[in-house]
């Protein structure tokens, strides 16, 4: 959980805050919950698995996430444009 739901979408939304293609506001969304997803994982490894973290917190930030990369994902859609399809 600390690595793929914490440290991947921390990094993330990093990236995107630091860059202009996209905007910021989403790119510290992304970050936060990231960052939450780190404190979840790492709450998990010290003190094992909890009903609060495993059935309650945990689903709600990766609904979150994937939200969050559902729209990344049509961000960057929109921006690639609709390139036009070459046959060989």
């Amino acid at each position: 959980i600390f690595i793929l739901f914490g440290l991947t979408f921390t990094l993330y939304g990093l990236a995107v805050s630091l860059t202009d293609a996209y905007p910021k506001w989403l790119g510290w969304a992304g970050l936060v919950v990231g960052a939450a997803g780190s404190l979840l994982g790492l709450v998990q490894a010290y003190n094992g698995p909890s009903i609060l973290v495993t059935i309650v917190l945990f689903p709600i930030t990766a609904t979150l996430l994937t939200a969050w990369m559902v729209a990344m994902g049509v961000l960057m859609w929109r921006k690639a444009g609709a390139a036009p399809y070459q046959s060989h």
